[in-house]
């Protein structure tokens, strides 16, 4: 009886180390800067692996998967997935990121990688809700995935005052239909109005026209209402990110088309002439003008970068297009103009 106890007991043991063995290789730590942020702030988000499962063929994590935990409560306001821009504080990460796809893939065998292997992904999010970010996965050679195993996390994008879903609706209670005689007037009482409105109309048209044919004929001068510099700057800078004319080495026209753009919105913004100027009597015209001290550098970097390529043919590294773009987002994110109401 003793002996088979003890059988028992080295069995349970056996066991507890297998399980905490494979538990090893697919735990992640997952950390994020801050729980709360604005729409369109960045957050820092921290991956930990502490040991890589080589059996599999790729560590992989696909941002446009990143769930709105409120979706579930009100599908109409919030939407399913996160809309983000990615970015990493470790520089050969990017080598392994598709721009495109938003998914990072990186190979289980690159001696390269270090150990334990910490990404920081800088996630810049343009949706609103509670976004649960879950760890990366496995992919084998069959492209079956396996999930990791990660403590929680969930980073809360804040919706303005006045655009909060409306939970519950409150609803009086339907009294049964009464049975009433119908008059009359209460039959043919909403024709009668409707024509009597429809002869006071005819009327008053005709009495208009009579007017306008005794005075002299008037050209109302058009004014053609100027689109919201910030939705025509969003959109295009949208547009680049979509496009990516980088990656097809069309350097010079990306770069034009990005600073074409910001030089549009300054123009719109702040009614300063950025198209005729040059970059440095923009920054000094932005001198007295309300913007805070790192978007100035921001602008006057994407500006300069921007005049070296075109007039220096200057070949800039291949990160930097990405994260002008960001920056150039960021810049006009923060400096759009709200309306006195």
């Amino acid at each position: 009886m003793r002996i088979k106890y003890i059988h028992h007991l080295l069995l349970s043991c056996l066991f507890v180390l297998t399980t905490s063995s494979i538990e090893a290789q697919n735990v992640v730590k997952i950390a994020a800067s801050s729980d709360t942020i604005e729409f369109g702030e960045t957050v820092d988000v921290l991956f930990e692996i502490a040991n890589i499962d080589a059996k599999f063929q790729y560590l992989s994590y696909d941002f446009t998967k990143i769930n709105n935990d409120l979706h579930r409560q009100d599908t109409n306001f919030y939407e399913q997935y996160a809309d983000v821009f990615v970015g990493f504080e470790n520089k050969n990460i990017y080598q392994y990121y598709n721009l495109q796809d938003k998914v990072l893939n990186i190979p289980t065998g690159d001696p390269t990688l270090a150990k334990p292997l910490q990404i920081i992904a800088k996630i810049k999010f343009l949706s609103y809700g509670d976004f649960i970010i879950h760890p990366p996965f496995y992919e084998d050679k069959s492209d079956n995935p396996t999930s990791m195993l990660a403590n929680p996390v969930k980073i809360f994008v804040k919706v303005p005052p006045g655009m909060e879903a409306i939970d519950q609706v409150d609803v009086s209670e339907i009294k049964p239909i009464e049975e009433v005689y119908e008059s009359f007037w209460s039959k043919y009482g909403n024709y009668i109005m409707i024509l009597l409105g429809l002869i006071l109309i005819g009327f008053l048209i005709k009495k208009y026209l009579d007017k306008l044919k005794r005075q002299r004929k008037i050209i109302p001068e058009i004014v053609e209402e100027k689109p919201d510099p910030y939705y025509v700057a969003l959109h295009k800078l949208e547009a680049l990110n979509k496009e990516k004319p980088w990656l097809t080495l069309d350097i010079k026209e990306y770069q034009s088309s990005l600073t074409m753009t910001i030089r549009e919105y300054l123009e719109g913004r702040y009614d300063i002439p950025a198209l005729e100027t040059t970059t440095s009597e923009i920054i000094d015209k932005l001198a007295n003008k309300a913007v805070a001290y790192d978007l100035k550098g921001d602008l006057s970097d994407i500006l300069q970068v921007a005049d070296l390529v075109k007039f220096a043919k200057a070949q800039p590294t291949s990160d930097i297009h990405q994260q002008f773009l960001d920056r150039a987002l960021n810049f006009v994110i923060k400096t759009r103009k709200f309306d006195a109401k």
